[in-house]
């Protein structure tokens, strides 16, 4: 999907994004801050940026398991067991680590998109990095659907711009 928006990104404006790194954002992430000034605080502090990478995860415990490539399986997973994982609610790649991607789904590599970037990364030895938990507001960042109504939500986003905290809050859904 990303080569996809990037490409029809590059159809439309003429700007080539080839030497460029790229940060995607989930819809639902709000940042209290300015968008801009986090993005200058990672870019370029390593080929993959994102949130709670771990590194040895058991296949078989993956609800995702069923749904990657044979090519996958035997290439990237570690013992035939293990991947890595993050999270991409916010995410950076590097040129060069987008032109990984790219060259192993076209040899055939496909897997959930927070296993198989993640797994990529651990494979070819790229440098990954976690956004700072200062940055991520810790009550109200993973899984706080579960946790607080939507008005709560919007009116915890509200109280932080208004406090200048500077925070990543997901999911937002309101």
């Amino acid at each position: 999907a990303i080569s996809l928006a990037l490409k029809q990104f590059e159809e439309r404006t003429k700007i080539s994004t080839r030497n460029k790194g790229v940060w995607v954002l989930e819809d639902d992430v709000e940042y209290t801050g300015d968008w801009n000034a986090l993005f200058d605080k990672y870019s370029g502090e390593a080929d993959l940026i994102s949130t709670k990478f771990g590194d040895r995860y058991d296949i078989n415990d993956e609800i995702w398991k069923d749904y990657m490539s044979d090519y996958f399986r035997s290439t990237f997973i570690s013992d035939g067991r293990f991947v890595s994982k993050h999270q991409e609610h916010v995410v950076y790649y590097s040129p060069s680590f987008r032109a990984e991607i790219n060259s192993e789904l076209h040899k055939g590599a496909h897997a959930q998109s927070e296993m198989f970037t993640a797994t990529l990364c651990r494979h070819f030895q790229c440098n990954q990095k976690g956004i700072d938990y200062d940055d991520m507001d810790s009550q109200f960042y993973i899984n706080s659907k579960h946790k607080f109504t939507q008005e709560q939500m919007l009116a915890h986003v509200k109280e932080q711009y208004n406090a200048g905290h500077h925070v990543l809050l997901h999911p937002v859904k309101y």
